[in-house]
């Protein structure tokens, strides 16, 4: 589960369990190796065998990450948009925060980090106002039936980037 201001979105497992903190470089043997990011930061790449890349091996930290990324107006989200999708693609796809699955969306509940305290709205105000008619995606569906399969079996069902260690 991943956390908003006043809004909780689930998502599949194991995109709320990835490798948050890493060394920029690893030391062995004297010899630096290499580790880079790749998919816009999305996951790392450790390349110590002839540059062929291999996910971290990682250890699990009992730690919560708060991911305040979409927590801003429709206006902010579009604006940041402009400026950063152009460097992946021609047209601005613009953002519509009514369409979404909504059943994905549930109130958040606990408390945010202290330093967040400056930076959220005073009175909580819903950035998320879900249409009820929005007709679902494939991915949408694949994402609801995964949701599904990983709550009813105990699944991790999406990619993990980093292997773990004991």
């Amino acid at each position: 589960r991943c956390d908003v201001y006043d809004v909780v979105a689930y998502e599949l497992s194991s995109q709320c369990r990835s490798v948050h903190c890493l060394y920029s470089c690893l030391k062995k043997r004297n010899h630096f190796i290499p580790v880079i990011s790749t998919s816009d930061a999305q996951y790392f790449m450790v390349l110590d065998k002839n540059r062929k890349g291999r996910y971290p091996r990682v250890k699990p930290a009992e730690a919560r990450v708060f991911h305040y990324g979409w927590v801003r107006s429709e206006e902010q989200m579009n604006a940041k948009a402009e400026k950063v999708q152009k460097y992946w693609s021609k047209k601005v796809q613009k953002i519509d925060y009514s369409q979404i699955d909504q059943k994905i969306l549930c109130p958040f509940l606990g408390t945010h980090p202290a330093v967040m305290a400056g930076w959220l709205p005073k009175t909580p105000t819903s950035l998320f106002q879900a249409d009820p008619h929005h007709p679902l995606t494939r991915r949408e569906k694949r994402h609801r039936l995964m949701l599904l399969l990983e709550r009813l079996f105990g699944l991790e069902l999406s990619n993990k980037h980093y292997s773990l260690i004991k």
